[in-house]
């Protein structure tokens, strides 16, 4: 499915869309990024899908816009969101290559700071079921 305009949107009803969702989103990183920067992208991209997936409510909307040498990544779910303002206070406390370093072999709780870490930009809505992450293309 190339992304042939400045806007695309995919939608996770349930959890069994998740293999497709998946192929879907791999074809579409590699559309967008060259080679180097495809694997940053979809470490960012696929934690924020699985923390909407994990802590949140389905549908789960991903939205890619475009824009020059840009692109900015949407993943919204239906749950509550979750308290953001802590874990943002918590990583301008410690710094996010020092709470990386604390959970470097911890299966759960590095989502949000590998996306801080790999993503050019990333934005929390307040509500906290929101995220977009830009990212260069170039």
């Amino acid at each position: 499915m190339p992304l042939l305009q400045p806007f695309s949107t995919f939608i996770v009803h349930h959890s069994d869309d998740y293999d497709e969702l998946v192929s879907q989103l791999d074809r579409q990183v590699a559309i967008l990024f060259p080679a180097e920067k495809q694997f940053s992208t979809k470490i960012a991209l696929f934690e924020a899908f699985h923390n909407s997936m994990e802590h949140g409510n389905y549908p789960i909307t991903i939205e890619f816009a475009t824009k020059s040498a840009e692109v900015m990544i949407t993943i919204k779910d239906s749950g509550n969101g979750f308290p953001i303002k802590n874990k943002l206070r918590l990583i301008e406390e410690k710094g996010i290559d020092k709470l990386l370093e604390d959970r470097v072999l911890e299966v759960r709780g590095r989502g949000i700071y590998m996306m801080l870490k790999t993503a050019t930009n990333v934005l929390f809505a307040e509500q906290g079921n929101q995220v977009s992450l830009t990212f260069k293309t170039v």
